[in-house]
């Protein structure tokens, strides 16, 4: 087997095998500060990116929400026969990003033998 990634591969590892147990007993902080060194992942750790991400995305959503907003109430106070058409692209980002935030926000699954929770 391959080193253990998280902490769970290690005391699965551990448990199985009895060479590994030992070299683990013979000198658990070598293990423990190569396991703490792999296991550190800054994208999916940094909660400064994930923040500036949900809000970008927020705002983007709330923006092409006023731009739409915005362009039907010109509309009635200009009093138009016909409804502006608000451009497809503004759209399209639109949905996306909220698609985007609908993924970021969503609940991780704690296991994976368990679908939806």
């Amino acid at each position: 087997m391959d080193k253990p990634k998280t902490l769970k591969e290690l005391l699965d590892h551990l448990s199985v095998d009895e060479a590994a147990l030992e070299k683990f007993k013979q000198d658990p902080m070598a293990i423990l500060a190569g396991l703490s060194a792999r296991e550190r992942a800054p994208a999916h750790n940094d909660t400064f990116i994930y923040r500036f991400v949900v809000i970008v995305l927020g705002l983007v959503v709330i923006g092409i929400a006023g731009v739409e907003i915005g362009t039907h109430f010109q509309a009635v106070l200009n009093e138009a026969k016909v409804p502006p058409k608000v451009p497809d692209f503004l759209i399209f980002i639109g949905s996306t990003s909220l698609g985007a935030l609908a993924g970021l926000l969503a609940p991780v699954p704690t296991s994976r033998g368990t679908a939806g929770g």
